[in-house]
């Protein structure tokens, strides 16, 4: 069976960077489906029976994707499997379809179906027959004899390799197992006590106890959960999250964000793809497939998203400016900003800096309104939702930073301090940033612009004369219900007049803006022990208050370690 990284590979270099993820996405099943309906169609339909869709897949694959000869193929092989079970299995020909189907073609399998099947209808007979004769009886004799035959039939009609194992899974039976689980342990275990502690597991997620073999094992790692909770944890994840959050739910192993070369995430994508094969449905594993699909593709150098439509696709050309095969429109290759005339000659950073300088509104509402988030790991911008909660996870490359120092969010992975063990998810913020801003008095934030000689004033004043509906006009999105996340509108706080006719929020992330700019250190505004509380999450040694030292000797002290260790 072809991979889907080798899918992909194969629709790039067949058809096209261009057309790589339409003929993924909407060809390739087409052709699987005309395989399916015309291997139903086939004169020799009954014969052979339903064909699956991995016999179908494989097929395709095989018949160098011509629907044609993928049919003939599915039918012969699927004859041959047929004939090669009919004598080895005394069962009929609807029971051999429906084993094929079940087992996706594979004979082994199949075989493995029919005797589970045959096996379990006999026992089932044989302990009824078995409870009888206790009933009416009760003699030690026949139940020997009953358990004898029940031993005899396992050691017969099942994979085990001796009789003592035999006997050892028909008292499973007799204990309250299924005969697929009593079967399996007896071939893993050498007595009944190793038997039973090995069918009854614990599950590391739901605590129930399971069969060792219904255990799934964490790709990566020793962690077990039962097939239930890894098909819920799995399926959540994969419905919700990006695919590099796809990890074991106990230990988050393994870390691909630490994989610059994308050899760890192939390896362990392709072994997850088989545990999930087996835990999910097929519609989610569809999904699942499809975000690795993109993730593959957005490893390619030259792929890029558009920034106009959001069409993917694989810039052919080495030119700087790249056109989308979707929409037509231009934008830089580097910067994934929408092409403008300006941009010719200069880098990346001088145009970001031509626009700032050329397109400056004195409306801090407009320049809030204009503001976005960059990724800084993968340079792709998003609106900015005002004043939400400022941890941002990108929707590209699942990087997870702050939307207004772009400082990365870290885990209890986190070596800065000791103490960070005990943070859960956080980020190292600079001083400056409106994370810690937002908490200060708004009149001292000025008076220390004031002092750096920076004009912090808007013009848009609001006068005593303003009407009472009049309300903060700053555009942001709008996420307070799943009907209108996206959709621009106006704030709508009430002003206040000294902010300029911005709410409290609005006229904090404009403040934020000059700090940032300037590079304006707001330490000066810190109690002495707020900025011991600076020094300890970044793991600098504690300062003590000496003896006979005064407490603003002591608060000067403070500062200037927390300037010289820590600058910004």
């Amino acid at each position: 069976m072809v991979g889907i990284t080798d899918a992909v590979q194969y629709a790039i270099d067949k058809f096209g960077v261009k057309q790589s993820i339409v003929w993924l996405e909407q060809v390739w099943p087409q052709m699987v489906k005309e395989v399916l309906q015309k291997t139903a169609l086939h004169t020799l339909a009954s014969i052979v029976g339903k064909i699956s869709y991995q016999e179908a897949s494989d097929a395709l694959w095989g018949s160098q994707l011509i629907v044609v000869q993928a049919v003939d193929k599915c039918i012969a092989a699927r004859l041959e499997k047929v004939q090669e079970l009919k004598t080895k299995v005394a069962v009929d020909e609807s029971a051999i379809h429906d084993a094929l189907i079940k087992a996706d073609g594979c004979v082994e399998k199949a075989i493995e179906c029919i005797n589970k099947s045959v096996l379990t209808s006999f026992l089932q007979r044989a302990v009824r027959r078995n409870d009888s004769c206790q009933i009416q009886l009760q003699t030690s004799d026949l139940l020997s004899t009953v358990e004898q035959h029940c031993a005899r039939a396992i050691f017969i009609e099942t994979p085990v390799s001796s009789w003592e194992q035999a006997l050892l899974a028909e008292k499973l039976v007799r204990s309250g197992f299924n005969i697929e689980d009593a079967i399996h342990a007896s071939n893993e275990c050498q007595n009944l006590q190793q038997a039973k502690l090995y069918l009854q597991q614990d599950c590391e997620i739901c605590t129930m106890q399971v069969s060792a073999q219904k255990l799934i094992n964490m790709v990566g790692c020793s962690h077990r959960t039962c097939e239930q909770c890894a098909a819920k944890y799995f399926t959540n994840k994969i419905k919700s999250c990006s695919i590099l959050e796809l990890t074991c739910p106990f230990c988050a192993e393994p870390n691909l964000e630490n994989d610059p070369n994308g050899e760890k995430a192939v390896t362990y994508f392709s072994d997850l793809d088989i545990l999930l094969k087996r835990v999910v449905t097929e519609e989610v594993h569809e999904l699942f497939q499809s975000k690795l699909r993109d993730f593959t593709l957005e490893r390619e150098p030259r792929f890029r998203w558009c920034a106009h439509c959001s069409y993917g696709f694989i810039a052919e050309a080495s030119s700087r400016v790249i056109q989308c095969p979707s929409c037509q429109q231009r934008m830089c290759f580097i910067c994934r900003e929408q092409w403008d005339c300006q941009h010719s000659g200069l880098t990346c950073k001088q145009y970001n800096k031509w626009k700032q300088e050329h397109h400056y509104n004195k409306s801090v509402g407009a320049i809030l309104h204009r503001s976005s988030i960059e990724c800084p790991k993968c340079s792709h911008k998003f609106s900015l939702d005002k004043g939400g909660c400022m941890h941002f996870t990108c929707l590209h490359c699942n990087h997870q930073f702050c939307s207004g120092c772009k400082k990365p969010f870290l885990g209890v992975n986190c070596q800065v301090s000791s103490l960070c063990k005990n943070k859960g998810l956080h980020a190292h913020h600079p001083r400056n940033c409106l994370f810690y801003l937002r908490d200060m008095e708004v009149e001292g934030l000025q008076k220390l612009l004031a002092r750096h000689g920076i004009n912090y004033n808007i013009d848009n004043q609001v006068g005593s004369s303003c009407p009472q509906t009049f309300r903060c006009s700053v555009i942001e999105q709008k996420s307070v219900s799943s009907a209108d996340i996206g959709a621009d509108a106006i704030c709508g706080k009430p002003p206040i007049r000294e902010y300029g006719g911005l709410c409290r929020t609005h006229y904090l992330e404009h403040i934020a803006m000059l700090y940032q700019k300037h590079k304006i250190d707001p330490a000066p505004m810190l109690t002495d022990r707020k900025l011991e509380a600076v020094l300890a999450r970044e793991n600098i040694p504690a300062l003590h208050r000496m003896s006979g030292e005064g407490k603003p000797q002591y608060w000067w002290r403070l500062l200037c370690e927390v300037q010289t260790k820590l600058p910004l």
